[in-house]
C-alpha cells in the first residue's frame, strides 16, 4: 500500500456512506476525506443531509478511530486533543448526525 506519492505527499481517498464510492452528484450531501501518510489517518464525515446517516470507515492504524471532533455534540464533548479523544473500539461505521461533520484520527 502506498501512503505517500512520488513526491512524498500523503495520499487522499475519497469516499461517500460507504468506502470508495464518493458521490460527486451535484444533489449529494455527503462526502467523506480520508488522509494518510505512513504514520497518521484523519478522516473528514460530513453529513448534510437532514438525518442521521451511517458511514463504513476504512480500517484505522494502531489502536483504532479516535473521535477528534463531532459537531453534533454539545460543548466540550464536541473536540478532544488527540491524546485524549476517545478510541472507537472495533467499530467498522460510524453515524455521523444530520448536519454535522465529524474528524476521525488514527496512528
Amino acid at each position: 500500500t502506498r501512503y505517500v506519492d512520488s513526491d512524498d505527499q500523503p495520499v487522499v481517498r475519497w469516499h461517500g456512506v460507504q468506502l470508495d464510492r464518493p458521490d460527486w452528484a451535484h444533489h449529494s450531501h455527503t462526502l467523506t476525506m480520508e488522509v494518510q501518510d505512513r504514520s497518521e489517518k484523519l478522516l473528514v464525515i460530513a453529513n448534510g443531509f437532514w438525518e442521521p446517516l451511517r458511514f463504513e470507515l476504512p480500517t484505522p492504524l494502531g489502536e483504532g478511530w479516535r473521535l477528534f471532533m463531532d459537531t453534533a455534540a454539545a460543548s466540550p464533548a464536541d473536540i478532544a486533543s488527540v491524546g485524549d479523544a476517545p478510541v472507537l473500539e472495533e467499530e467498522v461505521s460510524f453515524e455521523a448526525q444530520a448536519r454535522s461533520v465529524v474528524v476521525l484520527y488514527s496512528s
